[in-house]
């Protein structure tokens, strides 16, 4: 067992699971990497961390090891003038690891009283937020300085950029929260002791398989906790969360549900799927997917969100698409594909649209994979009110095929999903995403930022742009698989394609 003192990340990890905390102390190498858009969001959080640093004044930044940053912290706490410090170390003495924390800021004001700050790119405060800033008000007490103000600084929703550098005053709002954790302090303690416990232990203690294991992120060993699925698992079926909760864990077999039990039509022919190894096919499914008009284009989306607002106009968080993908298919079998990458640190928005707009044409349905692009029509039309009506005639053209799906067709190997990743194995398993370096949305987005910083090597950069071509293509490609897939499973016969080159 490491003996390094227990930290911030130790006491988020106790707070989500007691065995997350006792493979992250002692098996560290079973986490995977960190994904790209955590990674990406950390350098987002650092940049406005900067950013209220710079603001509240007085500014100092401790460097050096943990230990020597310590030493300094202590010696600045007995100096009671006004300051702002980031990369502060906190220590309170413990048997037999104690607790070392880096909170995000703490200040001096001109009273000589000590604020504690917590700065997030979040829009609100968050459950979590409040955990780890309480026990940061906890470990500075403990140090025998009396905290006067803990405050959270997020994200203002209502904050747009404008023409110049981004402005923290508008940027944050200030949130004092010290009167909500007088209870998060008061088990602390508790909270440390538990932890000392845990990683005293011979093997990692139970954990229940739940919702805290997604969220807010997916457990790092998720994969080294997750129960393996029985055959006629419940978590095989939608909207399985909330069923679980009702039968209280004593249940995790579909053929053993108690009677009578409130099920929705969705889960029941899950359930019947599963029992008889046959997917279910309602008699409007043909129709519904006959429902388009051709030449009949797979259209997808890509979008990058960035938390601190980047180009004139936007907002924290805001939907900026980056990226298109059209497969367009002929009544022949003709296919031929087009597609749209914005590269350069530029609102993508006025290229984006133009591009789409030229390519989708005047005639023929559009099919997508869920609500998703809608959505993002209907905020560029905000953007850019003249080309409201034309983007409004694309969005009169979509097919969202995901919606068909659910009301009329259900394949066991779904396992409770209609996630593209699960639908397409089912369906059409020749076409997978195994063989590209960017395989989900996420991480698209992540790399999507990657490439469009200045500072990223060119070579690098255009790594990522042919990766994220890869993705978006396969992600409409897979449509046309799917939509074929399922036509035959109708008995409609398919023309083969005839790919044409661009």
């Amino acid at each position: 067992m490491r003996s390094e003192p227990l930290q911030r990340s130790d006491c988020l990890a106790a707070l989500h699971c007691s065995k997350r905390l006792y493979l992250a102390r002692t098996t560290p190498e079973l986490a995977p990497p960190r994904p790209p858009l955590l990674a990406s969001l950390r350098l987002e959080m650092d940049r406005a961390l900067g950013l209220a640093h710079e603001w509240l004044g007085a500014k100092e930044t401790l460097v050096g090891t943990p230990s020597e940053r310590a030493k300094r912290t202590r010696e600045l706490l007995r100096l009671s003038e006004p300051k702002c410090l980031r990369g502060a170390v906190l220590e309170t003495p413990g048997a037999p690891l104690g607790l070392r924390w880096e909170p995000d800021l703490l200040r001096c004001n001109e009273a000589g009283s000590w604020q504690v700050l917590a700065v997030r790119c979040a829009l609100r405060v968050k459950r979590s937020i409040l955990e780890d800033l309480g026990i940061a008000v906890y470990v500075l007490e403990q140090t025998g300085v009396s905290v006067a103000e803990a405050t959270v600084l997020h994200l203002n929703p209502d904050y747009h950029k404008g023409t110049e550098p981004l402005s923290a005053d508008r940027l944050f709002l200030q949130v004092d929260v010290l009167s909500y954790l007088k209870e998060i302090r008061s088990r602390a303690p508790l909270l440390i002791q538990k932890m000392e416990h845990t990683l005293q232990r011979d093997k990692a203690p139970y954990a229940d398989f739940d919702r805290h294991c997604s969220q807010p992120h997916p457990c790092p060993f998720l994969d080294h906790c997750a129960p393996n699925l029985h055959p006629f698992h419940i978590r095989r079926i939608p909207d399985s969360a909330r069923l679980e909760r009702k039968l209280g864990g004593k249940v995790d077999d579909v053929r053993h549900l108690p009677s009578p039990i409130r099920i929705n039509p969705l889960q029941r022919r899950a359930i019947r799927c599963l029992e008889t190894g046959n997917d279910w096919v309602a008699p409007q499914l043909l129709p519904a997917m006959k429902d388009v008009e051709y030449p009949l284009g797979f259209l997808d989306f890509e979008a990058i969100q960035p938390a601190l607002p980047r180009f004139p106009g936007t907002g924290p968080f805001e939907t900026l698409p980056t990226q298109w993908s059209l497969h367009v298919l002929q009544e022949d079998g003709r296919l031929t594909h087009k597609a749209f990458l914005h590269h350069e640190n530029t609102d993508p928005r006025p290229q984006f649209l133009a591009s789409l707009l030229a390519a989708v044409g005047e005639a023929g349905s559009l099919v997508v994979y869920s609500n998703y692009e809608a959505g993002v029509l209907r905020r560029l039309a905000r953007f850019d009110p003249r080309r409201s009506k034309a983007i409004e005639r694309v969005i009169q053209r979509l097919s969202d095929l995901l919606a068909i799906l659910r009301r009329n067709y259900y394949h066991p190997a779904f396992n409770g999903s209609y996630s593209i990743k699960r639908v397409l194995p089912a369906l059409a398993p020749e076409l997978d995403y195994g063989d590209l370096e960017i395989r989900d949305g996420a991480t698209a987005a992540a790399c999507q930022l990657r490439m469009m910083d200045p500072e990223t090597p060119p070579g690098e950069r255009e790594e990522i742009r042919q990766a994220l071509l890869l993705y978006c293509q396969r992600d409409t490609m897979a449509m046309v698989a799917i939509r074929r897939a399922i036509l035959e499973r109708c008995g409609e016969a398919q023309r083969p394609l005839l790919p044409v080159e661009e």
